[in-house]
């Protein structure tokens, strides 16, 4: 019988996947989740994952949002961060775009 966090684990993983596009990569077929999925993932790693992946997961951030020009005032891109996060890491993040 699985746990209810397995339940858990497996119903966010189909969500993912069913949100997720198919590509080839050297003849061998991958699933590729979509922007809003992956930032999820990311936002929720800065939030739970220990001190050495910050600056590995932070630059992964800021790297899509430069990448797919993210508006970070936009109230979808917040609630990500409340959904996800929370409110001071998306302000840290938007207050670094806001000076550039």
């Amino acid at each position: 019988m699985a746990h209810r966090s397995d339940a858990c684990h497996i119903e966010t993983f189909n969500k993912l996947l069913g949100q997720s596009c198919e590509a080839t990569i050297s003849t061998t077929p991958v699933q590729i989740p979509s922007l809003e999925y992956l930032l999820a993932l990311k936002i929720h790693a800065l939030k739970s994952m220990p001190e050495h992946r910050t600056m590995r997961d932070l630059d992964d951030v800021l790297r899509l949002i430069e990448r797919y020009k993210i508006d970070v005032d936009k109230e979808e891109f917040r609630d990500l961060f409340i959904k996800h996060g929370n409110i001071e890491l998306y302000e840290r993040i938007a207050r670094i775009f806001r000076k550039n």
